[in-house]
């Protein structure tokens, strides 16, 4: 009996984490000037996202200050979108999607053209609010047109705007993540399936 206990509760372990993976799907992450810089999403129901973005500037080798940012996911534009949590001033000028454009360039987000991207930018008046140091976390909420798909996430978009204190422009970070394979669901299933085998075999040694 204590095998039959251990293996369940080994299985709901196993099953526990199977769950928090569904929550959360990693995007992966990119390194440029010493920074490392990642995405991760979440669906929070129906059509609508939450997007973290994360810069880590451990290392950073880079301009003085942060100022703008972006990202996109596959051809899918999105309709809303908002700042849910963030460093201090950012998420007053958040443009992108079917009506605006998102891409980033050195004079910042760019409205000019339709666009699958969420760009994000500070003001002039607050360019130094966000100094290379540490690490910080950006967390928008997005409404798409239809349900994001694995290729929409492996067509994926990062991107951050750095400056000097004098405003001058001094790099843009602009890649795209490489998705990782999604080994671990299998590897968490092949789990389950080891524990259910390993059962099987003690039961019959043990003569349950």
């Amino acid at each position: 009996m204590r095998v039959f206990a251990t293996l369940k509760i080994l299985t709901l372990i196993a099953v526990l984490g199977l769950a928090s993976m569904a929550a959360a799907d990693p995007i992966g992450s990119t390194t440029f000037q010493g920074g490392t810089f990642s995405l991760s999403i979440q669906n929070v129901g129906g059509n609508t996202y939450q997007v973290t973005y994360n810069a880590n500037f451990d290392g950073w080798t880079g301009a003085q200050y942060m100022t703008g940012l972006n990202f996109k996911f596959g051809s899918t534009n999105w309709s809303n979108a908002s700042l849910i949590s963030g460093p201090a001033t950012w998420g007053q000028n958040i443009v992108g999607g079917p009506l605006t454009g998102g891409n980033l360039s050195q004079n910042g987000c760019n409205s000019q053209a339709a666009s699958t991207f969420l760009c994000d930018q500070l003001s002039d008046a607050n360019f130094t609010a966000t100094p290379t140091t540490g690490s910080y976390t950006w967390v928008y909420q997005l409404t798409f047109a239809s349900p994001l798909t694995e290729a929409d996430l492996a067509d994926n978009h990062i991107g951050a705007l750095f400056v000097n204190g004098d405003g001058s422009s001094r790099g843009i970070l602009s890649t795209t993540i490489s998705v990782p394979e999604p080994g671990s669901l299998s590897l968490l299933g092949s789990c389950l399936i080891f524990l259910a085998g390993f059962g099987r075999k003690l039961g019959r040694k043990q003569g349950l």
